[in-house]
């Protein structure tokens, strides 16, 4: 894929899966590594699988909050465990919108996180018709 200036590719989510045909071809187990911890959620550091659809929701809202801060996410300490406990601050340069979505990629249970059909129908995404 080529890249024009001032585009970028945004990839993985923190996960790789390999799915390995078991007996049958229908049958398929699923082995899952953890990549980089700053973008995984706590129920993955967990080893808990069972939503990964809503990791790499979390991963993509921890990407759009170190690209509206400026800062790398941290590797651990107090703001590593606040982002993965849904305590997401404010940031200043973010629009009001923009803020309360990322707030809700980064919600602690993943059941309440959107999934990616509701993101797309959130503000910034969806403008209010007048």
């Amino acid at each position: 894929m080529e890249l024009l200036p001032g585009e970028i590719k945004i990839g993985d989510f923190g996960l790789a899966t390999n799915c390995q045909p078991l007996g049958g071809a229908a049958v398929q187990a699923m082995t899952v590594q953890e990549g980089d911890a700053c973008y995984l959620p706590l129920e993955v550091m967990n080893s808990d699988y069972t939503q990964l659809e809503k990791a790499d929701i979390f991963a993509l809202g921890a990407t759009l909050f170190e690209l509206a801060s400026g800062n790398e996410l941290p590797s651990g300490g107090q703001m590593y465990d606040d982002l993965r406990r849904g305590k997401v601050p404010l940031l200043p340069t973010m629009t009001t919108s923009c803020m309360q979505m990322i707030r809700s990629m980064l919600k602690f249970d993943p059941k309440d996180r959107p999934d990616a059909e509701k993101l797309l129908s959130m503000p910034p995404f969806v403008k209010k018709s007048h």
